[in-house]
């Protein structure tokens, strides 16, 4: 672990010299910045566990567990009792959230449907203009950008469309939920669950907080365009389930108080929208995540030959693919898993309103930014951009 030494390398903005990659890491790979050398013993603790989460986590990996939650005979096995480690019991309360808040349209349970739709495998596998066969009609399904300009609605471009569409028979989040709070899934029948909304948000988190309790002074979490910012110039605990052991930076070691991130143009990716300036004097830190349907993108040929893009952000109510909303920025600070509500808040924008979301989760301080397919544009009040590129009638709410 070294110093950079290309002056413009965009880890360098942040202060923090030390760089520590780590390559594959959840498909996207990570990269961490401190402002102290991360000790080899804490580098492998942290690859460890990432190792670990994914082999609980990932749908992509046959053996793990929230895989077997597709398998007739484990479950039978089991009873349909799951129970998942402990320290994931604040994630599953994240997607409970998400789930009431969005009325069902956020949910794990999609990942059946993404199956369906051809979303089988690691994405990397997938060659996006080569149209999958699926054995389903997806009549009223899939994105329909390209077509007509449509109201801007998060929720679909045609409200009355929308209802026509058949609500997808399998599973939901709250069916998996009846034993309460914590960590255990009761599961009646096969489902393939995806925790790609907000698990990568999530992860980040605990990886920070195993940050925080070593000496490596203040640190940048870069998890494939999620963003975590710790105190810039303090370590200290925001996870109440973890070791309170924290050390803290010396004061001449206090990194800059602000960082600058660019929003990416989701139509070109040399472009941005605009600059987002993040606010390291936050006690327990801050993340910014983005979600976008630019690259994760597939074509599908359906029993009718009828060929229709997809993406990977999928409404679980009627398997419909986002396509009004191209890109969100969710802005979460001095918030206890911070990076994994900004992670799934990011997600839910595509799925709902706004407003609804502050309505129904009036326990969560964010901020946003959506960014449509007409180019125009809708933030919160508080999103501590300045934005450059856009169409006109860009919105305040």
């Amino acid at each position: 672990m070294t110093a950079p030494t290309d002056p413009f390398s965009p880890l360098t903005a942040t202060g923090e010299p030390y760089i520590f990659p780590i390559p594959g890491a959840l498909g996207t790979g990570i990269i961490i910045s401190s402002s102290r050398e991360i000790s080899q013993e804490n580098q492998t603790s942290i690859k460890n566990f990432i190792h670990s989460f994914e082999g609980v986590l990932s749908r992509f990996l046959p053996q793990s567990l929230v895989s077997h939650l597709s398998d007739p005979g484990f479950l039978d096995r089991n009873g349909g009792i799951i129970t998942f480690p402990d320290y994931l019991s604040p994630l599953f309360t994240i997607c409970d959230d998400l789930y009431t808040a969005t009325d069902g349209a956020f949910d794990p349970c999609v990942g059946e449907d993404l199956v369906r739709l051809g979303y089988s495998q690691s994405f990397e596998l997938i060659k996006a203009e080569e149209p999958i066969k699926i054995y389903a009609d997806l009549s009223g399904e899939g994105s329909t950008r390209g077509k007509t300009p449509g109201e801007r609605n998060p929720e679909g471009r045609n409200p009355k469309e929308r209802k026509k569409r058949k609500k997808i028979h399998r599973l939901q989040w709250e069916s998996l939920r009846q034993a309460g709070p914590g960590s255990t899934l009761t599961v009646s029948q096969p489902v393939t669950v995806d925790f790609g909304a907000v698990g990568k948000g999530f992860l980040v988190d605990v990886i920070a907080d195993k940050l925080l309790s070593t000496n490596c002074g203040s640190f940048t979490i870069n998890a494939g365009g999620d963003l975590y910012f710790s105190h810039a110039g303090a370590a200290k605990a925001f996870s109440k389930t973890l070791p309170a052991n924290r050390a803290f930076c010396p004061d001449g070691e206090s990194q800059a108080a602000a960082n600058q991130v660019a929003l990416e143009d989701p139509e070109d990716s040399k472009k941005a929208l605009g600059i987002v300036t993040v606010d390291r004097s936050h006690e327990f830190g801050c993340s910014l995540c983005a979600s976008s349907t630019s690259r994760r993108h597939w074509l599908v040929e359906d029993q009718k030959q009828s060929v229709i893009r997809m993406n990977h952000i999928v409404n679980a109510i009627n398997a419909a693919a986002a396509d009004n909303v191209i890109a969100t920025w969710a802005l979460v600070e001095n918030q206890q898993f911070s990076t994994a509500w900004a992670d799934g808040v990011a997600t839910a924008l595509f799925l709902c309103n706004p407003q609804k979301l502050y309505a129904k989760l009036p326990h969560l301080e964010f901020e946003f930014f959506q960014f449509f397919t007409d180019r125009s544009a809708a933030f919160s009040p508080g999103f501590p951009a300045t934005i450059m590129d856009m169409a006109p009638g860009a919105k305040k709410y």
